[in-house]
């Protein structure tokens, strides 16, 4: 059983097929359609099996069988995941799991729209569908709807097992995860080694000059709006966060947690609707927020950032602070206190897998090739989000050489997947005693 087959996997293949080769697949010919099964009460045809097996075998790079006898062998095979998929979606069907057909769409379009990019005009787009056995793109983009469908009920359905607690308990024995890993060892390639490492990430430091002269223009427009000016003017015309000026400082609905900075958080959910803040800072400068709406756990809210003006004297003091930190660091100082005191809060502090130095940004990898594990790199400059310079500091946590991977790296995962599979197996045949299935090929 391989329900690990995606039902519209096949949409890449169509890029590989857009131009003639003498392996090119040769187009769906079935002679005499006919239902070869019923699940439930839905008949599954000839043509739709043997178009499966063919877009898999075009996925797969392999030669799809030109002889009658080889093709219905390889019909066979797909047809058993066929009914088996078929089971699923019956009971999820039955189960009253639902999908949203507009998001189900747009998700499609969006998939063939890339696919579309990728050929040089419609005609040759055409030529490739003809080729796997379509007459048209909407003959093509109606199957993989109904495939795309059929995934998510079978998955949404999986879901609610799990939640419930009623998905096949299925136990996996160390000589079945022994075996699969030699089984497939090529496949899990090699480990290219790399660094661990955690890192203190010092936003651009403003003066107090320039601190204070933010300060004051905000407190004067927290004045101007307590005075009647309207606040989403008052944002529109002067906060610094691009994102909600538009929309006169609109940030939509939160919940705690979901990754704003502390003192804001605190600031909204404390609030209750129709209240404005005081003047607040973070890391970004000085806030004023208002508090729209709010529900259970969430806010609504706006705000207006006024951000200190920054020049080249504040980076060169920035770097000054981050290199007083990285030689703290080297001296044994806590690392927790420093990230409590310096690091910015909407940077992550650490990368806890090892990755390739050549993975990483440039300035990531001049900075730390050649350090050893436990040894903190010199302080470095790089752009947030916003494009203002940031000071890093890394600390480098472990040092990995390139070697090849053993059982006990992917013991976790392939115990999770066989798992799955063996779970699905056992929901399977119980759903075949369950559901009417009927085969007659």
């Amino acid at each position: 059983m391989r329900l690990s087959l995606s039902l519209i996997a096949f949409l890449p293949a169509l890029a590989a097929a857009q131009l003639p080769t003498p392996a090119a697949q040769p187009a769906r010919t079935v002679a005499i359609d006919r239902v070869i099964a019923i699940v439930g009460t839905e008949p599954i045809l000839l043509s739709e099996v043997e178009g499966m097996a063919q877009q898999v075998a075009l996925r797969d790079g392999t030669q799809y069988p030109t002889d009658s006898a080889g093709r219905m062998k390889v019909v066979r095979e797909a047809l058993e995941e066929f009914v088996d998929i078929r089971v699923v979606v019956a009971a999820a069907k039955k189960a009253k799991v639902e999908v949203d057909e507009t998001q189900l769409s747009t998700q499609l379009d969006a998939q063939i729209q890339a696919i579309r990019a990728q050929f040089p005009n419609d005609s040759v787009l055409r030529v490739a569908l003809r080729r796997q056995g379509f007459a048209t793109m909407d003959a093509f983009r109606r199957l993989q709807l109904d495939r795309m469908r059929d995934s998510v009920l079978a998955s949404r359905y999986r879901q609610n097992l799990q939640q419930d607690g009623k998905f096949p308990h299925a136990p996996i024995s160390e000589a079945e995860i022994t075996e699969f890993f030699n089984a497939n060892r090529s496949q899990f390639g090699r480990n290219l080694g790399g660094v661990s490492f955690r890192r203190i990430v010092i936003p651009l430091q403003a003066s107090a000059a320039a601190k204070l002269a933010a300060r004051t223009k905000a407190d004067s427009l927290r004045a101007a709006i307590e005075a009647g000016a309207s606040f989403e003017e008052v944002a529109k015309a002067h906060t610094a966060d691009e994102s909600s000026r538009e929309n006169g400082g609109d940030l939509g609905w939160w919940r705690r947690g979901g990754g704003l900075v502390p003192e804001f958080e605190r600031w909204i959910f404390a609030l209750p609707a129709g209240a404005m803040s005081p003047v607040f800072e973070t890391q970004f400068g000085y806030h004023v927020a208002r508090v729209d709406r709010t529900a259970p756990g969430e806010v609504k809210s706006r705000h207006f950032l006024i951000r200190p003006v920054t020049d080249s004297t504040d980076v060169i003091a920035t770097m000054k602070l981050a290199d007083s930190v990285a030689t703290a660091l080297r001296a044994g100082a806590s690392y927790d206190s420093l990230v409590a005191l310096y690091h910015s809060a909407d940077e992550p502090k650490s990368v806890p897998t090892a990755i390739p130095l050549d993975s990483l940004f440039p300035q990531y990898k001049v900075a730390l090739t050649g350090l050893k594990a436990g040894e903190v790199s010199a302080p470095f400059q790089m752009p947030d989000r916003a494009g203002a310079p940031t000071a890093h500091i890394v600390s480098i946590t472990t040092v990995e050489e390139p070697r090849e991977y053993t059982v006990d790296d992917w013991r976790k995962l392939i115990r999770e997947d066989l798992a799955y599979r063996k779970g699905m197996r056992k929901l399977i045949e119980r759903l075949r005693k369950e559901i009417y299935v009927s085969v007659q090929l």
